[in-house]
């Protein structure tokens, strides 16, 4: 057989959920030249290997020794090819090939000694949404003799930038972070820290090794804040001694450790950034990313004629970005990070709320009518709700807000949104918003915009009577929607809710509940102390919501009331709860007290209340107050009971 072109070499372990997907994707590239297919798998358990040996020339089996160099390195000796390329299990080539074909077959690849392609790294599972690209070196001519260094986070000894060739448009999309759970990315870090940090001991001026123990700090934060210092210390200790390779990493170093200070109200946050826009005035990781960094710290100090100058310079270095050849840019080092749609609507409303503040009408009514909310996250929604929801800018600005989170709304109700998260996004901060207790009644109509329910809220919470709020109870299509502040009306007036007002999803009830609750006073306490007087079983589903509400009310308000109404509290609570368990339990289940264990925490200090107020036992005193260890919120009920006993 002649000499591969191209030996494709893979470390697997455990991989049956991508890798025969990964193994088809490499299929055209197979098929177009001479290639062969090595694989060393490292002790899988699954089906990994059954699928490998469909398809490796070469299938071997290398015990795991803790580095992955050694294990790419192993692969390496076993290719014959001219060109080596690596690829993991969960990496998936474009169809489109011809860069690669093209260049290992000119004359073009005996003057370059490694080839970088582009790692798409995708945060949704479809490979749809939103992504980051990473130029990651993934060939080497294998008649170099070069090998793999590193034990983790494995890289080629790179001297010389011109010995690599680009390919601009070849990518690998790559799913491998799209499941990861928060416990398994803890873990990993952890393991990459560890190996990290040895080769750290022994080279702790290597700038790569320093940006790759700040990646893998995310989750600690003592580790983080101790790698921000760490990289802030080598660089300027290195800045005067200088070389290409050090230019290379130092701005993604920098940029992520900026990220952690800011997000860690580190006290040398500022001092850090300021640095960085001395020293690195050419770098997209410091003119992009620190620029978001320093916009968002600037409006939370409430500086924001700052804040309006470094929002127009990340949205000018942005434009700047996207024109030049941005893969060659971020290269085998970090991606540019602050460059999506996500990023782009954060630092428009930061613009829009500081423009508003500044009294610059005419220009933040130019970024309100660009803002694209249909990825944005609660971070963007928070800023430019909390921009009109104290009646700080003209009405017309209000409405023109209203309307963009308006139309979110409907596209949301259209199933027209990639993902469902800018939705809850905007309804949370909405709820936040308007459940506030400074906010005037005044600016309740920069929200009458607000497409469907939003809308019909602020006409239920500024109704005069009970026929105002029931006319606009009756138009809601989406219950979903709801806000608090229109509930608190709805009971003042006395107006009735439908069922499926009740029936909304829990976590939504809840939500409702928490912010009802905070903005709920003895005045509207007594209001609905009297709208949930009379309960019927039948209407289980309102019983359940005033149960959740009083033991809301009771745990988080109690301490503030005065003692009548405290007294008032309680009574209604054990009312409601009574009805309430016995909707739940089996009457014979719940008189037999060896099947209370069984309860939840919430329904047994509710039993044990009811049997308190009405017997006054002091065995059950007993018990509550060691049931408000599980309970610590119902601690300040327990006290009151035991002091007036």
């Amino acid at each position: 057989m002649a000499q591969p072109l191209l030996s494709i070499g893979m470390i697997v372990k455990n991989e049956e959920r991508c890798l025969e997907k990964c193994l088809k994707a490499l299929e055209p590239l197979r098929q177009a030249i001479p290639c062969e297919l090595i694989i060393a798998d490292t002790g899988s358990t699954d089906k990994t290997k059954k699928i490998a040996e469909k398809y490796a020339d070469i299938l071997f089996d290398f015990t795991w020794v803790n580095d992955f160099s050694k294990a790419r390195n192993a692969v390496m000796d076993k290719c014959s090819g001219k060109w080596f390329l690596t690829v993991d299990a969960d990496e998936y080539l474009i169809p489109d090939i011809s860069e690669i074909t093209t260049f290992l077959k000119s004359s073009s690849s005996t003057q370059k000694l490694f080839a970088s392609i582009i790692q798409r790294n995708y945060n949704d599972t479809a490979m749809k949404g939103t992504f980051t690209d990473f130029n990651a070196v993934r060939m080497v001519r294998l008649d170099s003799g070069l090998r793999y260094n590193g034990s983790i986070h494995e890289s080629f000894p790179i001297q010389d930038l011109n010995t690599i060739h680009t390919f601009s448009n070849t990518v690998f999309d790559h799913d491998g972070y799209t499941a990861i759970t928060t416990t398994h990315l803890k873990e990993k870090e952890e393991r990459n820290l560890k190996l990290l940090e040895k080769q750290l001991r022994t080279e702790p001026d290597n700038i790569r090794c320093i940006l790759l123990c700040l990646e893998s700090s995310s989750l600690n934060p003592e580790k983080r804040r101790y790698y921000t210092e760490y990289t802030f210390r080598n660089l300027q200790d290195a800045i005067s001694h200088k070389n290409s390779y050090w230019e290379l990493f130092a701005p993604p170093c920098l940029s992520n450790a900026i990220g952690y200070a800011s997000e860690d109200k580190h006290p040398k946050t500022e001092y850090y950034i300021n640095w960085a826009f001395e020293n690195f005035k050419n770098s997209p990781h410091i003119n992009i990313d620190v620029n978001f960094y320093y916009a968002k710290l600037l409006e939370q100090a409430e500086n924001y004629s700052k804040c309006i100058k470094h929002c127009k310079t990340y949205l000018k270095e942005l434009e700047n970005y996207s024109k030049t050849n941005s893969s060659a840019v971020s290269f085998f080092t970090s991606p540019v990070r602050c460059i999506h749609k996500k990023h782009i609507s954060n630092i428009n409303a930061l613009l829009i709320k500081s423009l508003i503040k500044e009294n610059k009408f005419s220009e933040a009514k130019k970024y309100i009518s660009q803002i694209d909310l249909t990825e944005a996250e609660k971070d963007t929604f928070d800023v430019l709700v909390s921009a009109i929801a104290l009646a700080e800018c003209p009405a017309e600005l209000g409405s023109m807000v209203g309307n963009k989170i308006g139309n979110l709304l409907e596209l949301h109700h259209k199933q027209q949104l990639k993902s469902v998260e800018p939705y809850s996004c905007a309804i949370s901060s909405l709820t936040n918003a308007l459940s506030n207790t400074d906010i005037k009644k005044s600016s309740l109509n920069n929200f009458s915009e607000v497409y469907g329910t939003v809308a019909l809220c602020v006409k239920i919470a500024t109704a005069k009577t009970k026929a105002e709020a029931e006319e606009a109870i009756n138009k809601i299509e989406f219950w979903e929607d709801f806000m608090p502040v229109a509930l608190i009306n709805t009971i003042i007036l006395n107006a009735t809710l439908p069922k499926q007002f009740y029936l909304i999803n829990s976590s939504r009830l809840n939500e409702i509940i928490e912010n009802f609750t905070e903005i709920c006073d003895e005045r509207v306490l007594n209001h609905t102390l009297n709208y949930f007087s009379t309960l019927n079983s039948d209407e289980w589903y309102k019983v359940s919501f005033a149960f959740n509400l009083f033991f809301k009310i009771l745990t988080s308000k109690f301490y503030r009331l005065t003692e009548e109404y405290k007294n008032t509290l309680l009574d209604n609570f054990c009312k409601i709860s009574d009805t309430y368990l016995n909707t739940c339990y089996n009457q014979v289940f719940l008189s037999d007290k060896t099947n209370l264990t069984l309860l939840p925490p919430a329904h047994l200090f509710a039993w044990y209340l009811n049997e308190f107020i009405k017997n006054n036992k002091n065995s059950d005193i007993n018990f509550l107050i060691k049931l408000s260890e599980q309970i610590p919120e119902t601690k300040t009920v327990i006290i009151f009971l035991r002091d007036t006993e």
